[in-house]
């Protein structure tokens, strides 16, 4: 299973900030109708701004359907712990 927190922290610096993100799906369609696509692949792009060499930085993370609902589930977790913390 996929650490996220050490990969994460090992591509973006403490000094770099998060600009943006964006995604794709790769996927395989069967020409035979009775067939689902197979094995789905997500690209996430996340850009950062490292303030220390003022420059943008892309890193691509590839995931299958189960790192990515992991990520998620990993991303709900944060939220709520934010929400705690903040009075809205």
């Amino acid at each position: 299973m996929i650490d996220w927190g050490d990969l994460i922290s090992k591509e973006i610096t403490e000094c770099s900030t998060f600009v943006g993100i964006d995604w794709r799906l790769d996927v395989q369609v069967s020409t035979d109708s009775e067939k689902k696509t197979s094995n789905p692949i997500a690209f996430i792009d996340i850009e950062s701004h490292d303030s220390d060499t003022n420059k943008l930085k892309t890193t691509t993370y590839q995931l299958n359907k189960q790192e990515l609902l992991n990520l998620y589930d990993n991303f709900n977790k944060i939220k709520e712990q934010i929400n705690l913390l903040v009075a809205e």
